[in-house]
């Protein structure tokens, strides 16, 4: 069993962790928590948006679940946090990537239009 405070193995019939002194939780509370891996956003803007941030997102991403089932929860949370950060920021910069390369193109349009009178 892993401590759900510092991520430690610790034995399973003991009352606390031996490193951090933090009372485990029972596995069955373990495995009810559910933490969202951010795996399908990820893929999302991998495909869609920004390729580079997705890359790093997917790879925080398909840790999640490994994490949780090695009832690492606290370094399960903080990966899962990464992942989140990773697939905002790659979905804001495609966007704004998008954003400004449909700016252009409109500017193009309005020039051409304009020049051909």
């Amino acid at each position: 069993m892993f401590c759900t405070q510092c991520g430690k193995e610790i034995p399973d019939n003991s009352p606390h962790c031996p490193f951090c002194k933090h009372s485990p939780a029972a596995p069955a509370e373990a495995q009810a928590q559910t933490i969202n891996s951010w795996l399908v956003p990820a893929i999302l803007v991998t495909i869609l948006c920004c390729m580079p941030f997705g890359i790093v997102a997917l790879i925080y991403a398909a840790r999640v679940s490994a994490l949780a089932a090695a009832g690492n929860v606290a370094e399960a949370q903080n990966v899962a946090r990464q992942a989140r950060n990773w697939t905002l920021a790659g979905a804001i910069c495609g966007a704004a990537v998008y954003l400004i390369t449909w700016s252009f193109y409109i500017v193009m349009l309005i020039f051409a239009l304009d020049s051909s009178r």
